[in-house]
Formats: C-alpha cells, sequence, structure tokens
C-alpha cells in the first residue's frame, strides 16, 4: 500500500494553506521559524548563531560601504555643482562688464577668464 491517495484525504499543517484552513488564520512564520530553531542540536544552534553572526557582521559592513559611498557622491557632487555655479556666474559677470565697456585685461583679472573666453562671450 503507497502514499498515493495521502495528500487527498489528510491536510498537511505545514503549508499556508493547510495550516489557515486548521487554525482559521495564516501561519506566523516566524514562530514557526522560532519552534524550528529551537529544535536544533547543541551542534546545529552555534551552528545557527555563527551565520546569523556572519550575517550581521556582512550586512553592517556593507551597510556602512553604502552609506560612506553616499555621503562621498553627495560631498563630490555637491562641489562639482558648486564649481559649475561659479562658474556661470563669472561668465555672467564678465559678459555685464564687456557690455559695460570695461577692458577685456581687467574683466579677465577680475573674473579669472581667459581673454579668449571674455571675447566669445
Amino acid at each position: 500500500m503507497g502514499t498515493e491517495g495521502i495528500q487527498d484525504k489528510y491536510i498537511n499543517p505545514y503549508t499556508d494553506f493547510g495550516f489557515k484552513l486548521l487554525f482559521g488564520t495564516a501561519m506566523n512564520k516566524e514562530l514557526f521559524e522560532a519552534a524550528e530553531i529551537a529544535k536544533f542540536n547543541p551542534k546545529e544552534l552555534g551552528e545557527y548563531w555563527e551565520s546569523l553572526k556572519n550575517f550581521r557582521d556582512w550586512y553592517s559592513v556593507m551597510s556602512t560601504q553604502l552609506k560612506k559611498g553616499r555621503e562621498e557622491g553627495l560631498k563630490e557632487g555637491l562641489e562639482k555643482g558648486l564649481g559649475q555655479g561659479r562658474k556661470e556666474e563669472c561668465f555672467k559677470n564678465a559678459k555685464k562688464m564687456k557690455q559695460a565697456g570695461i577692458a577685456f585685461d581687467v574683466i579677465a583679472q577680475v573674473t579669472g577668464l581667459s581673454i579668449g573666453e571674455i571675447a566669445s562671450l
């Protein structure tokens, strides 16, 4: 006699459907996992805690590196944006000075732009 028809006759409480059918609520997976861990022998429990520690250490390192990367990227982007803004402001001021008839060498000295850049405005 085989086990062919067993699934048709019996409810498996380890499935979400079976658990809900038997107890009226969905299975609490965290509670189920805690019960599984409680059944570990001392060797398995030690291996479990060691793997959990390794995972948490890895996660902490990765989170820290991600945070540092974001901070560095933000700082770099801010510096680049400020530099571009300053350059645009120099061009804007140089254009106004050129329209006011100020000599190119004075504009170059004040703004830090080359005479060629000023002439092209």
